[in-house]
């Protein structure tokens, strides 16, 4: 049952930002003067035009911004994919060559689940006294540039993990147990095995040109350590779509086929070890997508060890074991706030947080940023302004300013942007708002421009209990500053959807009315059932295929449902048979709501997503995606509330007021 209703609920959530190029391991080699420019407008215009590195720091950044500017809404610079096609690390993703032992072979394509080591091949042996021995070949180490990028690698797992890549017949090579080591050299690809597979030598190969970067450099070495594509994860299909059809060899591509992996932490999008989106690809489309598409800028921007990957390197190999002294009793620093203990015993802070256990957060003194870390009782709501929007702006520039907001009770942390004004020029963001809302230790989008109304709501793959906003007027600290923002923050159902392409959704159980609720005013409603008027309308000419209505069990097994959620009929798609990507929309006349002004309109609906082959659910109105869910959702109905705001002036902008049901196989 399908149907629409007039609310004034005001519309709740969270928004937030940062500033700052997430938490990294950066790799120096692949920057240019990224950070020695005094003015990052400037730096914003060259890169555009390419005049810099396509591995500098600033076309990470770009790729991540989010703007709203005239027309454009939620738009990343113009040009920026191109140019970031020229990355080091998106040749070396597309230029790699999974080498496997046979047993290995046996794991592919095999879905399985594990506890303690997150993308850890099982069947990979690991380097046990954490000691790899290695040799640079004469075939890199010809050129000083190349071993350079080789030592600035080995750097990164010297101060992060407790793994020791020390030269072949070193007397620190000596004392390990075994005889194997590792010869980089540069053959054709960039390639590793996976994990300890040889007595004697073991190689990593570094095609010059080409493969030798940092990112490229620690992806490979990560295999050799025994880690998996992040991709290849035995949980990738709840964090990924492959396009078979795009990729070459399909389903046969080592490269891309599910292995039986460890899985205890989060998925990342920005692991070293996740390909970019086009690998492998043989037409030049993507061969595989995000589940959450806002987040797709991550997957070509590891520069080397990322947060979660030395997360990773640390639990594989029991790296914190000496922390607990002798007897194994001593207990670990608590560390707070997403933080995690390494092998120096002191905890790891996700970016724009630090203490001793990742209690603090760093926000500049003296900006009137508020309070870093805001606790949220359950029901209540506080809102963040950037500093001076309450006298009407303009923020300062120059400046940074972090906010972490926590939930408890099992909530999830809602954000939403009730104005934004932040300057935008050439089409990026010269200050932004950056919203890390999956991952604590993740970067999130930075969004600028002029906007309004856009909610974020953090997501169940990590911690949802925290939201991390940071806020940067620094970067471009010459330009002219906007009159700010604020954010409204509150607890949210644990129930509630993972935020969607552009926010605004909540997920509501089935509940019961209470007396004293008001009845809303139905302006629209859709029930299916025979000799009733529905205000949705099946689409031919905007998809692949088409809606029908049914009642009782599907045409097919093991899918859903088996009755209405209520009366006789309902609306369905049958997925069988489709290709990915496939689209059957439902789509409504344009909507005025009651009287020009009124603030929220309410859609209100009940869905059933249930089989093994289930896409993705859409609901967009006024061209944004207000609800997004995907995947197999048990079989049961599922009701859900959507908050849609009204149009400021129905007669400018009617025609677009369209609420559209958009199923994608």
């Amino acid at each position: 049952m399908i149907f629409i209703q007039k609310s004034f609920s005001d519309l709740r959530h969270e928004e937030a930002n940062v500033n700052k190029l997430a938490h990294r391991a950066l790799n120096k080699d692949e920057k240019t003067d990224a950070g020695q420019k005094e003015d990052g407008d400037e730096l914003i215009k060259e890169t555009l035009e390419g005049k810099v590195d396509p591995n500098s720091d600033v076309v990470n950044l770009l790729e991540s911004m989010v703007v709203d500017d005239g027309n454009e809404h939620n738009e990343h610079p113009a040009g920026i994919a191109k140019i970031a096609s020229g990355k080091g690390k998106v040749f070396g993703d597309t230029h790699d060559k999974l080498k496997l032992t046979p047993e290995q072979m046996k794991d592919l394509q095999i879905s399985g689940t594990g506890k303690g080591r997150r993308n850890f091949m099982k069947s990979a042996t690991l380097w046990t006294d954490k000691i790899i021995p290695y040799t640079i070949a004469s075939s890199l180490s010809a050129k000083q540039s190349n071993v350079d990028v080789i030592n600035k690698s080995i750097k990164q797992f010297t101060d992060y993990t407790c793994l020791k890549w020390v030269p072949y017949g070193s007397e620190e090579a000596k004392k390990a147990s075994y005889s194997s080591y590792i010869e980089f050299f540069s053959e054709s690809g960039c390639w590793s095995y996976v994990g300890r597979v040889n007595d004697g030598k073991q190689q990593i190969s570094l095609q010059d040109p080409g493969c030798v970067t940092v990112s490229t450099t620690i992806h490979e070495m990560a295999h050799a350590i025994g880690q998996e594509h992040e991709q290849s994860r035995s949980d990738r299909d709840n964090y990924v779509t492959m396009l078979w059809a795009n990729t070459n060899g399909a389903e046969r591509n080592p490269n891309m086929a599910k292995s039986i992996t460890h899985d205890y932490n989060p998925y990342d999008y920005e692991s070293v070890l996740q390909y970019s989106l086009t690998s492998f690809s043989s037409n030049g489309e993507p061969t595989m997508k995000f589940r959450d598409r806002r987040l797709e800028f991550l997957a070509d921007s590891a520069t080397g060890l990322m947060f979660y990957d030395i997360q990773d390197v640390n639990d594989a190999y029991d790296c914190t074991k000496p922390c607990k002294g002798p007897k194994g009793d001593t207990p670990l620093k608590q560390c707070q706030n997403g933080g995690f203990v390494i092998h120096t015993c002191n905890c790891h802070c996700p970016g724009g947080l630090t203490g001793t256990l990742c209690e603090t957060a760093i926000t500049d003194a003296g900006t009137k940023c508020g309070p870093g870390i805001i606790t949220l009782a359950e029901g209540e709501t506080k809102t963040i302004t950037s500093p001076n929007f309450n006298n009407g702006g303009p923020y300062p520039t120059g400046k940074k300013c972090v906010w972490l907001v926590k939930v408890s009770g099992g909530k999830k942390v809602s954000m939403t942007i009730n104005e934004m004004d932040l300057t935008t020029n050439y089409g990026a963001c010269d200050h932004w708002l950056e919203i890390q809302y999956n991952l604590i230790g993740q970067t999130g989008p930075r969004r600028c421009g002029k906007l309004s109304k856009e909610t974020y709501v953090t997501s169940d793959n990590g911690d949802p209990s925290m939201m991390l906003l940071k806020f940067d007027s620094a970067f471009a600290k010459k330009a002219t500053a906007g009159k700010g923002f604020s954010l409204k923050v509150t607890p949210a159902d644990a129930a509630t959807t993972r935020a969607p392409v552009s926010g605004k959704s909540t997920q509501q159980p089935k509940t019961t009315p209470q007396p004293t609720t008001p009845k809303p005013t139905v302006l629209f409603s859709c029930t299916f059932e025979s000799g009733t008027t529905c205000f949705l309308q099946d689409i031919t000419s905007k998809d692949e295929f088409n809606w029908s209505i049914g009642s009782g069990e599907t045409p097919s097994n093991e899918t859903g449902p088996s009755k209405a959620f209520e009366g006789t009929n309902y609306a369905y798609i049958e997925a069988s048979g489709r290709g990915s990507g496939d689209t059957a929309v439902l789509e409504s006349s344009p909507i005025q709501p009651i009287q020009t002004g009124d603030p929220v309109m309410c859609l209100s609906f009940a869905y059933h997503m249930y089989g093994s082959n289930i896409g993705s659910l859409d609901v967009i109105f006024d061209n944004a995606t207000y609800f997004y869910e995907y995947d197999n959702k048990g079989n049961q109905w599922k009701q859900a509330k959507i908050d849609l705001a009204a149009p400021e002036s129905s007669a400018s902008s009617v025609d677009r007021n369209v609420p559209m049901f958009r199923q994608m196989s």
